[in-house]
């Protein structure tokens, strides 16, 4: 699924064709692109069997491989799994939003051994990057994904190893866990600081549905985009988070509970750019 699938898809037919006995896809309606049309082209413009999730056929191979996979797999062959972090830290789901909401200066790839239990199996072996933030989680996937390449390149040219295909056991004292988001999770917490907004905002973008919030508990918004700016001395702050403080070229500036943010880009519900219609206005 997604990006990085399309990216380890394109590796593995450029480089080891032979070894794909099918591919299997599924959509993802809680992102605005889940490239599968682009994973169903590739698969078929290089005459390989390609099927929906739901239409999957038995699994005969001695190996699967599941990219950004999000659902059990019922394989009595060896599975080996791509997740987005160094594990044993970040067990689950969307590992890497998390990492960026957390302001990870590593992030990186784990390959590993399927097990009973999710992301606990014996890994098989883990690429990293260095990042700087600010960072968008497209830019951050962009950047990953050669993780991805690195580590499907070392498992292919590996299975026939023996030693490397046991892998190694994962240090059960370091284990984290990063739990599945629902709506509620793209909600901005105002009472955080505005370097930790700004990172939440830009980790739950594009491709994912962007951030929200309530206008003055009525209309949804989406918030795309902020920036920091420098703050003032608000008096008693803890009751003004939330609201609009200044209204720079139409870009609404928000009392933090430390900090100042600029709304630089925001829709409704129906994507479109939306604007205030007063200055007294409550994010909530």
């Amino acid at each position: 699924m997604g990006y990085k699938g399309l990216k380890v898809l394109e590796y593995v037919v450029s480089y080891f064709r032979a070894y794909i006995a099918f591919v299997v896809a599924s959509k993802d309606d809680n992102v605005q692109n889940d490239y599968f049309l682009e994973i169903q082209k590739l698969s078929v413009d290089n005459g390989l069997e390609f099927y929906d999730r739901k239409e999957t056929p038995k699994i005969e191979s001695n190996y699967s491989i599941a990219v950004s996979w999000r659902w059990l797999i019922d394989t009595e062959s060896k599975l080996i799994v791509f997740h987005d972090s160094l594990l044993p830290k970040y067990r689950g789901f969307n590992p890497l939003v998390t990492a960026l909401i957390n302001g990870d200066r590593v992030l990186g790839v784990t390959s590993l051994l399927a097990s009973t239990e999710y992301d606990k199996g014996n890994i098989l072996a883990q690429a990293s990057i260095n990042v700087h933030y600010p960072i968008k989680i497209s830019q951050a996937i962009e950047k990953i994904s050669d993780c991805y390449i690195q580590l499907i390149h070392t498992v292919m040219t590996n299975l026939e190893d023996a030693d490397f295909m046991l892998g190694n056991e994962q240090n059960e004292r370091l284990a984290t866990y990063s739990v599945w988001r629902d709506e509620e999770d793209y909600r901005v917490d105002w009472s955080q600081d505005s370097e930790s907004i700004k990172r939440f905002v830009d980790a739950v973008g594009f491709p994912y549905l962007g951030a929200s919030a309530f206008v003055n508990h009525k209309d949804r918004i989406r918030v795309l985009d902020v920036e920091v700016v420098n703050d003032v001395w608000i008096e008693d702050r803890n009751r003004q988070i939330g609201k609009v403080i200044f209204m720079e070229d139409k870009q609404p500036v928000i009392v933090c509970a430390r900090g100042l943010l600029r709304i630089i880009k925001m829709l409704d519900d129906s994507k479109d750019e939306y604007v205030f219609k007063g200055f007294r206005v409550r994010l909530m």
